[in-house]
């Protein structure tokens, strides 16, 4: 069999089905194995258009046997049947749709598979095809229901009830993951990649917006985060929750979302697991704290998305967020504001996932917390306190370190509280924070601040 350089039109037959594929100007020739008298030769010859002729057989052949026959028949079995049972149209009718969309999905699962050459137009076919094949079935879906609606009264509602769980299934392209945990059931969904070595799917499960404490909100304003209560429904962890209040607008605007996107309700965390990871195939686990002086950033932000990392690393990623700026390190020198809440969220996020994560098919005894920035410090001064004791197994610091804290000791800590409360006139000559601290607090605690401290 020879290729030539030219531009030809070739012709396979395969169980009786013709696929046609036009060949371009190609930069090589195929030469039969008699041509090749070394190995060396089979070694440097291009075997890009065999290698896809014959994967493209092979995709056909097995899904012929394992989804293409097996789901038209479905179909043509979900045509034909109401006419012996009209009371279960809707059902039917539905079996029918759902099948003929599996298998456009698998068509085009298999097409992704094939290398990327113009000239293979078979795929095409077939999906143009199922499609028709899809249209067909809400033909026929129109027509039963003319026929039908009198005398069925329930037909209408059934069909709705049906097709609307249908819609949701199709519209939910990451599939749901539920996990259960101590504190009860997290929803979570599948996110997809593929390996740039190996070009294999990678899936990853994401929870985010997973809740560690209570929101610190009301009286729970500058002090230290209450661990969070059980829930008894399964809880929906598949969008992003706001980013802490923080100084707006920022030096750097990538660091912060806009106003929608933040609020004092903001102690989440997200965590994005490897497929396979489980009680019986734990994961290490990385503990991520974000930088950004203590007043901006969160890990909602796009560079903090832990999937290519959990995927690729096969590890477990946690992102964790924190009170930022006057919200969290305001200090009243009282426990109404006891300040460095910010940290304390920290820590309570960590107990969390150190109590939980195994859950999720983490090892708890190989956690390691990291950060950069502020996140570094953070790190830091977590390493030295008698708190952590036990909750994780190594660290990493990047750009920062203890040593470099961006804060003051208690005294100067306190004079920069008193120029936040001055500002929002929560203190004046006969209220000082220093003898009024409870009342300045209260104070605080009836507006809106997010001064940097």
């Amino acid at each position: 069999m020879h290729w030539a350089s030219e531009d030809i039109r070739f012709r396979s037959y395969f169980k009786g089905v013709s696929f046609t594929h036009d060949i371009h100007t190609l930069k090589y020739e195929l030469l039969p194995p008699r041509a090749y008298t070394t190995r060396e030769k089979w070694l440097t010859a291009n075997f890009t258009y065999l290698y896809a002729n014959f994967t493209f057989v092979r995709k056909i052949s097995g899904s012929l046997l394992n989804v293409y026959i097996p789901s038209t028949l479905v179909v043509f079995l979900s045509w034909t049947s109401f006419w012996i049972d009209v009371s279960a149209v809707p059902a039917r009718i539905t079996l029918g749709v759902t099948s003929l969309l599996t298998l456009v999905t698998q068509m085009i699962q298999a097409r992704n598979n094939l290398p990327a050459i113009s000239y293979m137009t078979a795929m095409d076919l077939w999906l143009f095809a199922c499609l028709l094949q899809v249209f067909g079935s809400i033909l026929a879906f129109t027509f039963t229901y003319r026929i039908y609606a009198r005398t069925y009264k329930n037909l209408l509602s059934n069909t709705v009830h049906l097709f609307s769980i249908l819609l949701i299934s199709i519209l939910n392209l990451n599939d749901a993951v539920t996990v259960e945990t101590s504190l009860g059931k997290v929803i979570g969904s599948f996110s997809r990649f593929g390996d740039i070595d190996t070009y294999d799917e990678v899936r990853v499960h994401q929870f985010l917006g997973v809740p560690f404490a209570k929101p610190p909100i009301g009286n729970l304003r500058f002090k230290k985060p209450e661990p969070v209560e059980a829930w008894s429904e399964p809880l929906e962890c598949r969008e992003l929750k706001p980013a802490c209040t923080q100084f707006t607008p920022s030096p750097f605007p990538w660091y912060t979302d806009d106003q929608e996107n933040i609020s004092e309700d903001c102690l989440y965390l997200n965590i994005y697991a490897p497929r396979n990871a489980s009680a019986e195939n734990k994961k290490a686990v990385l503990f991520w704290i974000y930088g950004g002086g203590f007043f901006i950033g969160s890990n909602r932000q796009d560079i903090y998305d832990g999937i290519a990392l959990a995927g690729m690393g096969d590890i477990i990623v946690v992102t964790v967020n924190y009170r930022l700026g006057s919200l969290g390190f305001w200090f009243s020198n009282t426990d109404d504001a006891p300040g460095n809440v910010g940290i304390w969220d920290m820590l309570t996020a960590l107990k969390w996932v150190n109590e939980h994560i195994e859950s999720f098919g983490g090892d708890k005894s190989r956690i390691t917390i990291a950060g950069e920035s502020a996140g570094a410090i953070s790190v830091g001064l977590l390493s030295v306190s008698p708190l952590t004791r036990g909750l994780y197994a190594r660290q990493i610091m990047e750009s920062g370190s203890p040593a470099y804290t961006l804060g003051d000791d208690n005294s100067g800590t306190l004079e920069r509280s008193i120029q936040v409360a001055l500002r929002v006139g929560c203190i004046n000559e006969s209220v000082t924070l220093t003898e009024n601290p409870e009342r300045v607090t209260e104070c605080m605690r009836g507006g809106y601040h997010s001064f940097r401290i």
